[in-house]
């Protein structure tokens, strides 16, 4: 990453996580994350296998996690809205700004982000 405004990778428990940080504010402009991650049968999509990094144990070991049944559903649904994208991106900006800690990731923040979205638009 040197010679960019991202900082070293860190190895967090499922991902590599870059970031660019306004160190003034010490805020995070902007996050990228990468997984290795592979499908044991692609043609069923209900889940696939992580790279996990037990730190415990130093060692790195393949987990399952399914897929969050029904945000594709919503996003799609939301998409279909005039200035859908819009809205889940600040309602998840809003989310991160209020992540005391980073105490939830990134994917977590999403998932929220679309349920709340969703729920404004469709059950209100």
């Amino acid at each position: 990453m040197k010679g960019t405004p991202y900082s070293s990778p860190k190895d967090s428990t499922s991902a590599i996580t870059i970031k660019v940080i306004d160190k003034k504010r010490k805020k995070i402009i902007r996050s990228c994350d990468f997984a290795i991650i592979y499908c044991e049968d692609c043609d069923v999509n209900i889940g696939y296998y992580y790279l996990r990094n037990n730190k415990k144990q130093n060692a790195f070991v393949f987990v399952f996690r399914s897929i969050n049944s029904g945000i594709e559903e919503k996003v799609h649904d939301i998409l279909g809205e005039d200035g859908g994208w819009a809205y889940i991106s600040e309602e998840y900006r809003k989310l991160k700004d209020v992540n005391e800690g980073n105490e939830k990731h990134s994917y977590s923040l999403y998932a929220e982000a679309v349920n709340n979205v969703y729920n404004q638009m469709f059950y209100q």
